[in-house]
C-alpha cells in the first residue's frame, strides 16, 4: 500500500495499479485506502466513479472531496473536506482541504480561520502556508502575505504555488519586474501548468514585451484550450495594440469558456468573473465607437455581479458616450446617473472611480496596484495605470517619471478654469475629476467624469491653447503634469519614451476629432472634416 502511495505520488500511475489491487484484497484498512487512492486517479483522469462501500475513513472522505471537485460540485467537496476533518480533527491536511474550498466560495474569513487550525497541527505544510498567504493578500495584506510566501518557499522551494504568490504580490506593490521573474520561476517548475503561463504572459505585457507575452499566452492555450484565462489575457493585450476584432474574438472566446473554471471557483464567483469579461468586451466595444454594443455588454455584466461596484461605472461611462452634450435629447441621462451613483455607492472606501478590472490593465485582482495616497509614495510601476504608459519598463517610466511634475488636487478643487491660458495635459494617476463649461446664461453645462487612467488638456499642451473648459476634482486626486517643457526634456533625454507617448498622444487626439466630425455631421449634416486634413 505505501509503496503504490509512494509510485502515485510521482505520477506514475501504470506501476501504481498493481500495487492497490494487491492492497484491496489484504486486510484492515488496506481495501478502504486503496480504494481512495483509485478515486484520486479517477479524479485526476475524470473518469465516473462509483463508491465501493460505505465511507468510514478521513482519507476516503478526502479523496470523495477531489472527485466531487473534479465533477464541479464544490459544495459537495467541501462537504466530504469537513466530514474529513470531523472524522480526524488532528489531521492538519483535512482541514488545509477544507480551508481551501472555503477560499474557492470567497469566504476569506472562514477559510483563514480553518487553516489555522491545520497550522497548528501541521506547520511546516508548505502548501498550507502558500494558501495563507493567498488569504492575506486577499485580505489586502500584503507584507503578511509576502511573509508566508517567503516561508513556504523557505520549506519547498519546489512549490510553484509559492512562487507565483509572491509574484503577484511584488506586481501588485508595483515593482513589476521582480514579480514577473518570480512567474517565471513559478513557470520553470511547474511548466506543463496553463495558468502560470497565463500569468506570465500578463506580467511580460505589463513590461511592454509583446513578444514573451504572445509566446506565453499560445503555451498556456495549447496547454490548457478550455482555460478561459489565457484568452482573457490576449484579449486586453491586443485591445493595448489596438488590434479590435482580435481582442473582441478572444473575449467572446473567454466568455464561452467561462464556467470552466467551475472545479475552481463557486457559481457566485464565476458570475463576477462572467462580470469582468463582460465590463472588459464592453471597454473593447467603446474603443471601436460601438457604443450601443457597449451599453449591452456592460449591461450583461451588471447583470451578471450586480453587486461589482466596476460593471456600474462601466454601464455609466458607456451611457455617457451616448448622452446629448447640449442636452436637447435628455434619454440618457437618468440611466447615466443612476448606475454612476449605484457604482459610487458600491464602490470601497478609497477606491479610484475605474477598477482595475474593468481597464484593460488587470484581470486578477492580485493583479491590481496598491494605492499610494500622496506623491510622495509613487513609484514608477504606478504608472502602469495610465495607457499610454501601459508598455513601458520600469527604467523607462522612471525616467519619464523624471521628466514631469505629480501634484495632487484636494475635494472640490479646481484644476483649472475655462478661458485660462493653458501649457499642459494631465494624467489621472488616483481619484476622479469633473469637466463641466459656464454657458452665456450662466448655467453650468456638465460634459464627462474622468477617473484613474484618463488623460485631458492634449490640445492646450500641443498648441498653447486657452482652456476650453474647467476642470475640478470630486475626490482627491493625484496627477502628472506634462507642460512643453516637460515634453522637451523627454524629447530630448529619452526619445524611445517619447515617441511611445506622443504616438498614443495622436491616436488619442485624432479619436476625439473623428468622434467631434461624426457628431457634428449627424447634427448638421457636414462633409467630413477629415477628408480636409488628409
Amino acid at each position: 500500500m505505501y509503496l503504490g502511495a509512494l509510485l502515485l505520488s510521482v505520477g506514475l500511475v501504470d506501476q501504481t495499479l498493481p500495487h492497490l489491487e494487491a492492497a484491496a484484497s489484504g486486510g484492515g484498512n488496506n481495501p478502504a485506502l486503496a480504494n481512495a487512492l483509485r478515486q484520486i486517479i479517477a479524479s485526476v483522469k475524470f473518469e465516473t466513479w462509483s463508491e465501493q462501500s460505505t465511507q468510514s475513513l478521513a482519507t476516503e472522505f478526502l479523496a470523495g472531496s477531489y472527485y466531487q471537485q473534479s465533477r464541479g460540485n464544490l459544495p459537495a467537496a467541501l462537504t466530504a473536506a469537513r466530514k474529513a476533518a470531523e472524522k480526524s480533527p488532528t489531521f492538519g491536511f483535512a482541514w488545509e482541504r477544507v480551508a481551501e474550498l472555503e477560499f474557492s466560495f470567497g469566504h476569506t474569513d472562514a477559510a483563514l480561520e480553518v487553516l489555522n487550525k491545520s497550522l497548528a497541527l501541521a506547520p511546516r505544510n508548505p502548501q498550507a502556508i502558500a494558501l495563507k498567504g493567498f488569504l492575506l493578500a486577499a485580505q489586502n495584506r500584503m507584507g503578511d502575505a509576502m511573509q508566508q510566501f517567503d516561508e513556504a518557499i523557505a520549506i519547498d522551494g519546489s512549490l510553484g504555488n509559492a512562487w507565483l504568490g509572491r509574484g503577484l504580490c511584488k506586481i501588485r506593490q508595483g515593482n513589476a519586474e521582480s514579480g514577473r521573474e518570480d512567474l517565471e520561476v513559478a513557470a520553470a517548475l511547474e511548466p506543463n501548468r496553463a495558468v502560470l503561463r497565463s500569468y506570465l504572459g500578463k506580467a511580460f505585457s505589463q513590461t511592454g514585451d509583446d513578444a514573451r507575452a504572445n509566446h506565453e499566452l499560445e503555451l498556456a492555450r495549447k496547454f490548457d484550450p478550455n482555460d478561459p484565462t489565457s484568452w482573457l489575457y490576449s484579449a486586453l493585450l491586443h485591445q493595448q495594440q489596438n488590434h479590435i476584432n482580435e481582442a473582441i474574438r478572444d473575449l467572446e472566446k473567454s466568455k464561452e469558456l467561462n464556467d470552466n473554471r467551475s472545479v475552481f471557483r463557486s457559481r457566485m464567483l464565476l458570475d463576477q468573473d462572467e462580470a469582468v469579461r463582460g465590463a472588459n468586451l464592453a471597454s473593447v466595444y467603446s474603443d471601436a465607437g460601438m457604443d450601443d454594443v457597449s451599453v449591452r455588454e456592460a449591461t450583461r455584466a451588471v447583470n451578471y455581479d450586480y453587486a461589482n461596484y466596476s460593471a456600474h461605472l462601466f454601464l455609466a461611462n458607456s451611457y455617457n458616450q451616448l448622452r446629448d452634450p447640449n442636452q436637447i435629447n435628455l434619454r440618457y441621462e437618468t440611466p447615466w446617473l443612476n448606475e454612476y451613483l449605484l457604482a459610487n455607492l458600491l464602490a470601497p472606501v478609497g477606491a479610484g472611480t475605474l477598477s482595475q478590472n474593468v481597464s484593460q490593465q488587470e484581470y486578477s485582482k492580485l493583479f491590481q496596484h496598491d494605492g499610494f495616497g500622496v506623491a510622495s509614495n509613487l513609484k514608477p510601476g504606478h504608472l502602469r495605470r495610465i495607457k499610454s504608459l501601459a508598455l513601458l519598463n520600469d527604467e523607462q517610466l522612471a525616467a519619464f517619471l523624471d521628466c514631469v511634475e505629480v501634484v495632487t488636487c484636494g475635494f472640490s478643487e479646481t484644476l483649472f478654469r475655462e478661458g485660462q491660458p493653458g501649457d499642459s495635459m494631465f494624467l489621472i494617476l488616483e481619484g476622479e475629476m469633473r469637466v463641466y463649461t459656464k454657458q452665456k446664461n450662466g448655467e453650468i453645462l456638465f460634459l464627462r467624469m474622468l477617473g484613474v487612467g484618463d488623460a485631458f488638456g492634449e490640445v492646450a499642451l500641443l498648441n498653447q491653447a486657452a482652456r476650453s473648459a474647467s476642470v475640478e476634482a470630486v475626490r482627491e486626486s493625484v496627477l502628472i503634469k506634462i507642460t512643453s517643457a516637460s515634453l522637451q526634456k523627454l524629447v530630448s533625454e529619452q526619445p524611445a519614451v517619447a515617441a511611445r507617448f506622443l504616438l498614443h498622444l495622436a491616436k488619442t487626439v485624432g479619436h476625439q476629432l473623428s468622434d467631434l466630425t461624426t457628431k457634428l455631421r449627424a447634427k448638421f449634416d457636414q462633409p467630413d472634416m477629415l477628408s480636409f486634413l488628409q
